[in-house]
């Protein structure tokens, strides 16, 4: 038998942990590696920063390709890149440049050092699942 306190519950004020939005966990879970990789990153590094008061999370942040290569663990910035494409024409994220500026073409996110990157927040609220149970991205 396990023995559980009389409050069986976690004092999330003193947990060091990241909210990850559930509809964008559900589609990590169909995403290759790669690219799983790199929205785990892109969501410890936004949701997961904690800016001290109550609900402020970061909305973006800065990597280049080499960091995220180091980060997802891959030996090549190829695919870092290919998956970056991916996740950007799936609408899972958004790259821009540090002026905002978005950078949409693949040649162009190797060129420009740093790149902003931010999930999607139209992407994390129009992800809808149907009754098979599978995550589908709804167009506007």
């Amino acid at each position: 038998m396990i023995d559980t306190p009389q409050n069986d519950t976690y004092q999330l004020g003193r947990m060091r942990a990241t909210p990850f939005p559930s509809r964008l966990l559900e589609v990590c879970f169909g995403l290759p590696e790669t690219q799983a990789r790199i929205v785990l990153f892109v969501v410890r590094n936004t949701l997961g920063w904690y800016g001290g008061s109550a609900g402020l999370r970061k909305a973006s942040t800065y990597a280049t390709i080499v960091q995220l290569r180091h980060h997802v663990g891959r030996q090549s910035n190829v695919p870092v890149i290919e998956a970056l494409d991916v996740l950007v024409e799936r609408s899972i994220l958004e790259l821009s440049d540090r002026s905002g500026v978005p950078v949409l073409s693949a040649s162009l996110r190797y060129r420009h050092g740093a790149l902003c990157l931010r999930i999607n927040r139209s992407f994390v609220e129009e992800v809808v699942g149907d009754n098979s149970g599978e995550t589908r991205w709804r167009p506007r």
